[in-house]
């Protein structure tokens, strides 16, 4: 668990209506954080409710709320001039959409393969001018989809 200064929060809030909530919003107070303290102390207690969002077995893995938050992260890192940082990110959203993407065809979902191929596609066209190798291994995963499939079995 974390637990953060009130104050940290002024100017941030949690996304309304959004699983991954503190996806969102972690690196922002973390950034403005003047210091960190780790403990193992038990100063938290979770409660878990048996209808939460938390206690499902169905809950979205990753889900498009995963997605939209590691695109903010790697966008804030951009931002704050965190360039590497940044790319290592964009390359983890880039790995969660091929995952999701691999997992909707198998699955027979063309309707949300089609869309997830429109997304990554729009993302690597935003990245194309920054000198990304993103766009490259986008274009290279979309125009040989077997390869995709083959890099996806190899890794899982």
């Amino acid at each position: 668990a974390k637990l953060y200064r009130r104050q940290l929060f002024d100017g941030v809030r949690f996304p309304a209506g959004r699983c991954h909530e503190d996806e969102f919003i972690s690196h922002k107070l973390i950034w403005e954080a003047r210091s960190i303290v780790l403990t193992s102390a038990h100063l938290y207690y979770y409660r878990q409710h048996p209808g939460s969002f938390m206690a499902t077995s169905h809950a979205p893995r990753p889900s498009a709320d995963a997605r939209d938050a590691i695109r903010d992260r790697a966008d804030f890192f951009l931002r704050i001039g965190l360039e590497m940082e940044a790319e290592a990110i964009y390359h983890k959203l880039l790995q969660m959409y091929f995952r999701d993407f691999h997992a909707a065809r198998r699955r027979g979902d063309r309707l949300l393969a089609m869309r997830l191929s429109q997304e990554v596609t729009a993302l690597a066209i935003l990245r194309a001018g920054a000198g990304h190798k993103l766009p490259i291994t986008i274009a290279l995963y979309r125009f040989v989809p077997w390869l995709l499939d083959a890099y996806l079995e190899w890794r899982l």
